[in-house]
Formats: C-alpha cells, sequence, structure tokens
C-alpha cells in the first residue's frame, strides 16, 4: 500500500538489512505516529487559543518520577476536550524543575503561553504553595493564569481528615478491611474506591467469613487469618460497616461526577451543597435505629453474637463499705472507668460513629469548597436565569472578568450590547430556562454577532474542574510499561502513552502522510517518498 512492487521485494528478501524492524526504526515510527497524533489534537483548539494546563506527576513501574501534560480546551464548537500531550521524566521535582518543564512543554507543543487561561494541580505544596510553588512561578509569567485546586482532591482530603486523625474506631475499622484485601485479594483498596469496597465486603460478608475460617487451619499465614476473623466476627464491625456504607454512598456520587472532564464550576458547586444535604439529612436517630437493626440481621444471620448496648453490664454486685477513719483517702468516683470488654453503649456509637463523621465531613466541605477565586467565578451568574444578574450589562463580576482576562481583548462596550441580544434572541426561541449548554447552541450560530459573549465562553467552558484526566492516563501507564518493560526509554514512552490514550486521534492519522514523514526524518537505504 505504501511502496512499489520493488520496494515490496526489497522489505520481504532474506537479506540482513533494510527490514527496518530495529529498535531505533521502531522508536522512530512510534514518534511519527504520536506527533500526528499531537497535530490533530492541536488542530482541534479554537481560533480563540485559550487553554488551561493539568499537570500531575506518579512513579512509573521502574521507580521514574513521570510528570503527565494534558490540555484542556474548546474547539469552534465550544466542545470540551481535556487531551494528553506526552509524560516526561522528572529527575528532579522540586517547583523550579516542574515549572521549567511546563513551560518547555507548552513551547514544544507551539501553544502561546498568554493563552493559558488556568492551571489545575492536586494540593500538593510544591505544585500549589502561594509562595514559591510552581502556581506562583506559573502565575509571575502568566498573570491570568488562576490556579485551581483539583476539585476531586479537595473531596478526598475531606473524607480522608475525616476520618483518619481524629476517630480510632474508624481507623481500625479501615485498617481491617485494608487487612482484608492485602490478605485475601493480595492488594490495597484507594479512598477513591472505599464505597465499592464496603459494598463487597457487605454483599460478601459470610463468604469471607468462611474463607478465613478454612485458612485458619490452612496455608502459611494462619495467625493473620485468625486475626482478621476475630477482627470482622464483632457486632461493632458490622456496625460500623453499615454506618460507613451509607455514608458514603452519599459522597460516592459527588466524587464520579467531579472527574466528568465536561462539567462546570457552578454545577460541582450545586453537587458539593447537595451533597452537605444528604450527609445532614442522616443526622438523626431513625437513622441509626434503621442501620442497628440491619446489623443486627446481618450479624444474626452469620451467628455472630448481638450484644444488646442498651442493656450496660449492671450485674448485682454487693455494697462496699468503708473504715469511716480512711473516708478521706478513698476515691468512689467512676470517672475514667472503661466500659465493660467489647461493650459500647448506643448513643457512644451513633455519636463517636455517624454524627461525628458527618459532622466532620461537613466541616471539611465548608473549609475546603471555600473558593479563593470566588469573585472571579461570579461571571456564571450572566448565564444563570434564576440570577438577577441574568444577562446584566451591569454584573459587577463581568468587569473583574474582562479586566483579569485583559490579554485576550475583550471589548467591554460591546459585549454589553450583546447581552440585551442574547436574551431577547433566547425569549424569541422560547427558551425561558436556559442553561449554558442551551446558551452556547443558540449563540453559537451567530459567531460575528455575538462574539465578544462567545470570548467569555471559551475561558468559561475551559476553565479545569480536576485533574482526573491524568488520573486515567496514570491507569494506562501501568499497561504500556508493566514490570517486564522497566527498561523502556522516556521518549517511547510519552509517545506509545499518546497513541494508547488519545486513541481516537490516532485512528484518524493519514498513514501516506506519517510515510512521508518517517522517510523525511534521515537519508533511508531505500527511499519511501
Amino acid at each position: 500500500m505504501f511502496c512499489d512492487e520493488s520496494m515490496k521485494f526489497r522489505l520481504l528478501s532474506k537479506t540482513t538489512y533494510g527490514h527496518y524492524t530495529s529498535p531505533v526504526i521502531q522508536n522512530q515510527l512510534i514518534h511519527v505516529i504520536a506527533s500526528c497524533t499531537k497535530e490533530i489534537i492541536l488542530k482541534n483548539i479554537s481560533t480563540f487559543g485559550a487553554f488551561a494546563v493539568l499537570v500531575d506527576e506518579t512513579k512509573d513501574s521502574s521507580k521514574k518520577k513521570q510528570l503527565s501534560f494534558i490540555i484542556r480546551f474548546t474547539d469552534n464548537n465550544l466542545n470540551i476536550h481535556e487531551k494528553t500531550l506526552g509524560c516526561y521524566h522528572m529527575t528532579k521535582c522540586d517547583a523550579k524543575s516542574l515549572s521549567d518543564a511546563i513551560i518547555q512543554m507548552v513551547g514544544e507543543n507551539k501553544l502561546d503561553i498568554n493563552n493559558c487561561v488556568a492551571q489545575c494541580y492536586d494540593g500538593a505544596s510544591v505544585m500549589s504553595g502561594p509562595f514559591s510553588g510552581v502556581q506562583k512561578r506559573i502565575t509571575e509569567l502568566v498573570p491570568h493564569a488562576v490556579n485551581i485546586h483539583c476539585y476531586a482532591h479537595r473531596l478526598n482530603l475531606c473524607l480522608i481528615n475525616s476520618i483518619e486523625d481524629n476517630i480510632k474506631l474508624i481507623t481500625d475499622f479501615f485498617d481491617t478491611v485494608q487487612g482484608l484485601y492485602k490478605y485475601l485479594m493480595n492488594g490495597h483498596t484507594r479512598w477513591s474506591y472505599w464505597f465499592t469496597s464496603l459494598e463487597k465486603v457487605k454483599l460478601r460478608y459470610t463468604e469471607i467469613r468462611e474463607v478465613l475460617t478454612i485458612l485458619t487451619t490452612e496455608g502459611d499465614q494462619t495467625a493473620r487469618a485468625i486475626g482478621l476473623l476475630e477482627e470482622i466476627s464483632t457486632f461493632k464491625f458490622i456496625i460500623i460497616l453499615c454506618v460507613m456504607k451509607k455514608i458514603l454512598k452519599r459522597i460516592h456520587c459527588t466524587s464520579c461526577e467531579l472527574q466528568s472532564k465536561s462539567l462546570l464550576l457552578p454545577s460541582v458547586m450545586n453537587l458539593v451543597n447537595s451533597t452537605k444535604e444528604s450527609l445532614q439529612n442522616l443526622r438523626n436517630d431513625e437513622t441509626y435505629k434503621n442501620i442497628y437493626e440491619q446489623s443486627k440481621q446481618i450479624a444474626l444471620r452469620n451467628k455472630v453474637r448481638v450484644e444488646e448496648y442498651e442493656e450496660r453490664n449492671n450485674r448485682l454486685k454487693r455494697n462496699i463499705s468503708f473504715n469511716k477513719n480512711f473516708i478521706d483517702y478513698f476515691v468512689t468516683s467512676t470517672l475514667g472507668k472503661s466500659n465493660s470488654k467489647g461493650m459500647r453503649a448506643v448513643p457512644t456509637l451513633k455519636a463517636e460513629v455517624l454524627y461525628s463523621i458527618i459532622d466532620r465531613f461537613v466541616q471539611q466541605l465548608e473549609t475546603r469548597f471555600s473558593e479563593k477565586n470566588q469573585e472571579l467565578f461570579k461571571i456564571f451568574q450572566i448565564f444563570d436565569y434564576t440570577s438577577l444578574y441574568y444577562f446584566n450589562p451591569k454584573c459587577p463580576s463581568l468587569e473583574f472578568f474582562i479586566d483579569h482576562y485583559k490579554y485576550f481583548e475583550i471589548n467591554k462596550i460591546k459585549v454589553k450590547s450583546e447581552f440585551s441580544s442574547a436574551k431577547a434572541l433566547l425569549e424569541h426561541k422560547h427558551i425561558l430556562r436556559p442553561d449554558l449548554e442551551m446558551i452556547v447552541d443558540v449563540l453559537i450560530e451567530l459567531p460575528s454577532s455575538f462574539s465578544e459573549t462567545l470570548k467569555l465562553m471559551h475561558i468559561i467552558k475551559t476553565l479545569p474542574i480536576s485533574t482526573a484526566s491524568n488520573e486515567r492516563f496514570f491507569s494506562s501507564m501501568k499497561n504500556v510499561k508493566s514490570y517486564i518493560c522497566t527498561s523502556m526509554g522516556d521518549e517511547r514512552l510519552s509517545d506509545l502513552m499518546i497513541i494508547n490514550v488519545e486513541k481516537d486521534e490516532a485512528n484518524k492519522i493519514d498513514l501516506n502522510k506519517a510515510v512521508d514523514d518517517f522517510g523525511k526524518m534521515k537519508n533511508r537505504r531505500y527511499p519511501l517518498f
């Protein structure tokens, strides 16, 4: 297909040279395919040119630190894209090295750094540090590139900080569940997957106990099996399992949605607020009573002793009498006296587990989701039909937003005149309760008439929410660079990752052009073009 009969004969001949199968040639071919894939991605960026950078780092199978570089942008139809442009081996991971690498990546892909409207990282101080972190260094170069702390990461931190360092009952519980996964499945579970993990434990509770019972007498880790069996065969474990599953179920939906690349900031805040309300609705006696009864049924079904926590262990004791001469030297208070072993009153469990976690988590949500760029993000009010500033040219955040992104030269006078026309057009089309996507669909049909408003929308839709695309990138890396490929070169890894992750774009490559590019890389033994 890509050569004449003479070339085909040479390639299929039994000579020891000219077959284009050496490792060097393979790397060159892979690089050409990856470069063509990146060209297709970059051509999709709108003529407006705004983009955001999403960066995260991890270690690959050979323990090298790899930096994933993803850009978020809109095309000319205002569709959102998050595409990878490769991964880069970082020998040093200090703020200067990372920021220099990001600037270099932007330049290598022929992007204008001044078109960067936002940067999204996790909460590590080296990335998000306000004084010398990566975001600070990028902002010094591009003042309008706002830093956005990944919202999915924020939610994860809310959960960790609500549980790990505060409530021993819960930390012990999760240590036990983690121990189950390590022992039975030779793996571990991440915080983002705790809901599905607990759901599986609850669903297979009977089978897990049966397996552990067998392993207490077989295998080389019987002591570990005995310990785990004893831990999960308590009514306390079952109650906490049911409580945590119910709480995490409310959080799981928000966690999944925050990983969507099409999500916009107003939807994020609505999700967070609805999560808070949902959790607060669980904070009542009726909820705990239902959980207690459910736990009791599971325990009875599995022949686990159900401690009647309501009845304190008040066995009859003989009266204690003291010598009156020593009355001043005896302490008769029970202050500090613990409950009987394995016994904990229901009000204590309810307060320490259900109420405490809900209160702590809601507090964490309020703290971590208080947006420092709040004034800038109020621009969304203009496109919210429930707001007083719906297409209102007097919206105070409009001036602030345009001034912040003055590099893009948005015409203030024109954009204000476009608002009244846009509002009238939507009413004429009988769209009385439009969301942002509906507004885009209407205005995109008349790009010349609403050019400045569409500039605002390009920037708004380019603002990132999370680095979930980077996490998905790292998941693919485990398949590309497995433990049997630890000697793979960094450039080959980056090129293979682009081809693997961006399959849709890779499938659009003109292979004739790719062969021509390969032929032009150097003088070949056989001419390919």
